[in-house]
């Protein structure tokens, strides 16, 4: 029986909260939480609705099924049976042994399954859930697989990467020489020398994404792996990165979820983000401690460097699960040497119980910010807000007009200043900013309509801090209401919650 179907996530919008009618540079949507969005998201559309969807576009949603999915749509006609089994090969998973066996028999014995593999363009080896006992697999897959897939561009690797990998897997990496695309997921290596082996193995490599690597002895190496490295690089010298991606996910404040600077020290040395167009940095923490980020911008710092005028895009997207762990210091991240970005994105947090600190810092951390870019081909800039507001004691301790900040505060000297930056020659190109907020708030002692109001007066003061741009017709805004458990929120005395399943993110 194949899997129940899967659904892909739906946003629900709502009415437009009551904006100045006659404001038409202020474009503001909202996610109205009314709505349970997980239950559409896991659910069909009941029949009613779903019966009137016409069948040639029900076709072309095949096309962006996910595998589960997939295989409950081959079984429903002719017509798309070959359509879904198409799509199932052109990304083919194997997570376990039992898969990889299972796919080696079908190619031996199946005509059909070798002219299908034929077509794969991408191939995902393991889960975010893979075990230690399915990773040896992995070591024979190259040699045995590598013919069967001669369109293949795109591999991802989660979990089964493992220390010392004979050698016939590395040599065997070579058969696989048309990859563009590697990603590396939850992979502990001895050192530098064995990632740059997996990355070195193809020429045409143009995208590299790493998500919690890290390696048993990355200091210990000695001037003997170095110069194996530098061999390598030189060997390998026509590799040049589009673009590269870094996934880290922290649990604990000590901990280094991912040795970044080891990882920077080998792609400066190997001289393969000369040409780097794209930079992304997706960081994820779920630790109540504060979070200090000056170590980890200097280390970006060093590819911004690097990349210089080839960089057209750099993203930064980061998510916390507790309120208290970030603390306003002005950002340490260094454009100078990007005289060519079009595209920004940053994430910022503002602490909403703590308005005299918290809108003033919010203002001169964007401005030390924007001071640092000498792009004049900057075209669409994305803040990603988290907005943390909480209520302590009485009901009304908290009251909505402390939330929106005047006038008269927000034209204090760091908003001037910002101000003053948002005009310069190197924003002419500007063609948007979209600014996305998530309103964390805490309702355990208040209700979902004091929360709404909390949402409205927050938002309220974002056309005020980007006056200029807001002017300008340039400013998208859009806002979510988030209301966590209380177990979340820092003053409670519970224990730390399960860590999230990974395997969705």
């Amino acid at each position: 029986m194949p899997e129940s179907p899967q659904t892909h996530s739906t946003v629900v919008r709502g009415d437009h909260w009551p904006w100045d009618a006659n404001d038409e540079h202020l474009d503001v949507d909202v996610v109205d939480n009314d709505h349970d969005v997980e239950t559409i998201r896991r659910n069909p559309l009941p029949p009613e609705l779903s019966s009137r969807i016409p069948l040639e576009v029900v076709e072309c949603i095949i096309d962006y099924m996910g595998h589960p999915t997939l295989f409950a749509a081959a079984l429903v006609c002719r017509a798309w049976h070959h359509r879904a089994l198409r799509n199932l090969y052109s990304s083919v998973e194997i997570a376990t042994r039992g898969n990889y066996e299972s796919l080696l028999e079908q190619f031996r014995t199946s005509p059909r399954v070798k002219q299908r593999l034929a077509r794969a363009h991408k191939l995902v080896i393991g889960s975010y859930r893979s075990k230690e006992e399915d990773s040896h697999f992995l070591a024979t897959l190259p040699l045995t697989l590598a013919h069967a897939l001669p369109a293949l561009r795109i591999l991802s690797i989660n979990g089964l990467l493992r220390p010392a990998m004979h050698l016939t897997f590395y040599r065997a990496l070579h058969h696989l020489k048309h990859i563009v695309s590697l990603s590396l997921s939850l992979v502990t290596l001895s050192n530098t020398i064995e990632l740059q082996r997996v990355v070195c193995a193809f020429p045409h490599l143009e995208h590299l994404a790493l998500e919690d690597v890290t390696f048993r002895r990355p200091h210990s190496a000695g001037d003997q792996a170095r110069s194996s490295a530098l061999a390598l690089s030189r060997r390998n010298a026509d590799i040049k990165l589009k673009s590269l991606s870094f996934i880290i996910m922290s649990y604990e404040v000590q901990e280094d979820p991912m040795d970044l600077e080891t990882i920077i020290d080998w792609l400066l040395r190997s001289a393969v983000c000369a040409s780097l167009q794209e930079l992304t940095l997706d960081l994820m923490h779920f630790s109540p401690d504060m979070i200090d980020d000056r170590e980890r911008d200097e280390n970006i710092n060093r590819l911004l460097e690097e990349s210089g005028s080839a960089l057209v895009s750099f993203h930064v997207h980061e998510q916390h699960c507790y309120k208290h762990v970030y603390h306003h210091t002005a950002t340490g991240l260094n454009f100078v040497h990007n005289t060519s970005l079009r595209h920004l994105t940053l994430s910022l947090f503002v602490i909403a119980d703590k308005l005299e600190e918290g809108w003033p810092a919010t203002a001169a951390e964007l401005q030390a910010t924007f001071a640092m870019l000498r792009s004049d081909q900057l075209e669409c800039i994305i803040l990603e807000f988290s907005i943390f507001v909480s209520a302590w004691g009485e009901p009304d301790i908290l009251r909505l007009e402390e939330l929106t900040t005047s006038e008269e505060k927000l034209a204090s000297s760091q908003s001037s200043a910002l101000h003053t930056i948002m005009v310069q020659s190197c924003f002419d190109a500007l063609e948007e900013v979209d600014i996305r907020i998530n309103v964390v708030v805490d309702v355990s002692i208040q209700s979902k309509e004091w929360a709404d109001g909390i949402a409205r007066s927050v938002v309220l003061v974002f056309p005020q801090l980007f006056a200029p741009w807001h002017d300008r017709g340039v400013i998208r805004i859009s806002h979510v209401l988030s209301m966590p458990p209380s177990d979340l929120w820092p003053w409670q005395d519970t224990a730390i919650p399960d860590l999230p399943d990974t395997s969705t993110l």
